[in-house]
């Protein structure tokens, strides 16, 4: 019964999470107070700034831009506009465990399975509704040349 439950109820559970501002907010918080104690400072200070940017892509505090691991995000803090790093919410996809059903919503809705993992994940949890909407999309195709 257990199992089942995990199986059913935690996906929905997680979904309905991950699509909550202040679920973004309690993140950052835990950052702050749990990598300080461990002498992890500088990931607590990552914890804390991305969990501040995926609230405020959420709420729509500006202009969400994403941009592929190459593109300068220098400047788009710059012109406080508020970027999202579709290639890194991948991976954290994979390691949630959401990446598969991810890749095969973004498949259903005709991206083909030639394009890079990473993009068809993002495009899947950005379907799903996992993932703030982008209003812009830059990339830079130096090195990668899939995101283009």
């Amino acid at each position: 019964m257990f199992g089942q439950l995990k199986t059913t109820l935690m996906p929905k559970v997680t979904r309905s999470l991950l699509r909550q501002p202040l679920t973004y907010e309690l993140l950052g918080d835990y950052g702050k107070f749990s990598y300080s104690r461990r002498n992890k400072l500088s990931q607590g200070i990552w914890l804390d700034f991305t969990a501040k940017k995926m609230k405020a892509a959420l709420q729509r505090e500006g202009l969400v831009v994403w941009g592929n691991a190459f593109a300068p995000f220098e400047m788009f803090y710059g012109l406080d506009l508020i970027p999202c790093h579709p290639e890194t919410l991948a991976a954290l996809a994979a390691k949630v465990g959401f990446s598969r059903e991810a890749i095969t919503c973004a498949e259903a809705g005709c991206y083909s399975s030639d394009i890079c993992s990473f993009y068809r994940c993002a495009m899947g949890l950005n379907m799903d509704g996992l993932i703030p909407r982008p209003d812009i999309i830059i990339c830079s195709s130096y090195l990668c040349r899939s995101g283009c």
